[in-house]
């Protein structure tokens, strides 16, 4: 028996190394679509107010994390993906760090294996680990603003005082999760309706925790409100909006999916936390014993509120995109952890079953970063190495139907073969579905143009074909993207 229990506690302990390790895996590949953005975003060589006015605050994001990245520019400056990524590999290893260090005590040692296992070893969680993206930053601040709720919710339940530096360091970590996604508004204010329906419950002192949360809120208004009007006039409301058209049952789906890399383990797990729930009601009615009830009450209202908010919020703009609930992973991994940890400890089933899924995301992994290392990923770099290796000309058209202003477009397509290769006699010129009238006339006048169309598909080809009224024919198919030019007479 203790044979077996020190194989699967080493087995646990060599899984979580090993997904430690494999967030460096992509740290040196060529930069994804979204990544640019940030990319162009924190060039030191642009003044940080133009950025923030010109194309952060268009954006759908907070800007947080690119002004973080802007001011670690300003130390240093290099085009390498390696050095722009690097502040996002150290916030996930921090996450990773906070997560076991940062454990509240009293919940027990197999809860805290359990959390430290699943947050190291979850596949998506080293997959966003070093992109140049705010996922890394979110997680740790979530981690962060997560202890601090569930240790004044213990606090209160037990009729300690808070001290203020507690509150203090509550409102800083929700401050900055507001300004890193709106998800994690969406976490803050979930959070502080829990505590808040705790306080009125328990008839504790409740106006200084709704002056304190309304503080807090004020501060992440500052950007908030002028953000919200800047995406109301360009009418991401009202169909303008990269995500639109997708179906809100694949989003819940694929939702479940992301949080443990299969839908069967996430069905697995659900049963799982439903069992040992139920074994709570019942000891809670034969032996009034509370156990960890209260902060599993805690974390299952949190994960409610925010998942049936966004729900609600996506009848009218769909944002059930499973990336955005990254912030929502420390919630429900502590969760899992709760209702699993004292099975964890007495039973080998169910640690060998915990070893198994941790073993099962970084398996996928490993396989997931094999094949994507055999062949380059679908990026700009590829198309850009394609472009000065195979042709000569010194202008190159980019057709692009997304909504990002022209100027932050520019900066993103050119970015490898003008910045990063520095071949700036080479002219990259965006063409976008505002330039209907102007396509035509600049294809016509330039007939042996490379036309570079990103995320290619029919659709975008016949859409540009009936606008320009042009026999265009694809030349070249690179992944996700393709090329295109005029068909000879």
């Amino acid at each position: 028996m203790n044979c077996w229990k020190t194989i699967l506690n080493a087995g646990m302990f060599a899984l979580i190394i090993s997904g430690i390790f494999l967030r460096f895996a992509f740290l040196f590949i060529a930069f994804e679509y979204d990544e640019l953005f940030t990319v162009i975003t924190v060039d030191p060589a642009l003044a940080l107010g133009w950025i923030v006015k010109n194309w952060l605050m268009i954006d759908v994001h907070p800007p947080l994390y690119n002004v973080l990245l802007y001011w670690y520019n300003q130390l240093y400056y290099c085009t390498a993906e390696w050095w722009i990524r690097v502040p996002s590999l150290c916030f996930s290893l921090a996450a990773v760090w906070a997560s076991w260090r940062m454990f509240p005590s009293g919940l027990g040692k197999g809860a805290r294996w359990t959390f430290v296992g699943l947050t190291a070893c979850s596949f998506q969680l080293i997959h966003f680990a070093p992109q140049a993206r705010s996922y890394s930053l979110l997680l740790l601040l979530s981690v962060l603003q997560m202890f601090a709720s569930l240790d004044i919710w213990r606090s209160v339940q037990k009729d300690i005082n808070v001290p203020w530096r507690k509150w203090a360091f509550w409102s800083v970590w929700s401050v900055l999760l507001c300004y890193t996604h709106y998800f994690g508004v969406a976490v803050f204010c979930a959070s502080s309706i829990m505590l808040l329906g705790q306080r009125f419950v328990l008839k504790r002192r409740f106006w200084g925790l709704f002056f304190c949360s309304l503080g807090t809120f004020g501060c992440a208004c500052l950007w908030l409100i002028p953000n919200f009007i800047s995406n109301w006039s360009q009418k991401r409301f009202s169909g303008e909006w990269w995500a639109a058209e997708y179906r809100l049952t694949e989003g819940i789906f694929y939702t479940a999916e992301f949080l443990f890399s299969s839908y069967f383990i996430y069905i697995l797990v659900c049963l799982a936390c439903l069992a040992a729930v139920a074994a709570d009601f019942r000891r809670v009615v034969h032996k009034k014993d509370y156990g960890l009830l209260s902060e599993k009450v805690f974390l299952f209202g949190v994960i409610s509120i925010v998942v049936l908010t966004i729900l609600l919020m996506s009848l009218k703009l769909y944002l059930m995109v499973p990336r955005f609930f990254i912030v929502l992973f420390p919630y429900v991994y502590l969760f899992v952890s709760l209702c699993l940890g004292q099975y964890v400890e007495k039973s080998l089933l169910v640690r060998a079953v915990l070893v198994g899924i941790c073993a099962w995301n970084v398996f996928s992994f490993e396989s997931y970063a094999l094949q994507r290392y055999r062949r380059m990923p679908d990026n700009a770099k590829e198309f850009a190495v394609h472009f000065l290796t195979q042709h000569k000309e010194p202008e190159l058209f980019v057709f692009v139907m997304e909504g990002l202003p022209r100027e932050a477009l520019q900066a993103m397509f050119s970015y490898y073969i003008q910045t990063y290769y520095g071949r700036r006699d080479i002219s990259v010129r965006v063409l976008n579905t505002v330039d209907e009238g102007e396509i035509p006339r600049l294809l016509t006048a330039h007939p042996g143009t490379v036309i570079w169309l990103p995320n290619c598909s029919n659709f975008k080809i016949s859409y540009l074909k009936k606008q320009t009224g042009l026999p265009l024919v694809r030349t070249k198919i690179l992944g996700s993207h393709c090329e295109l030019k005029l068909r000879s007479p």
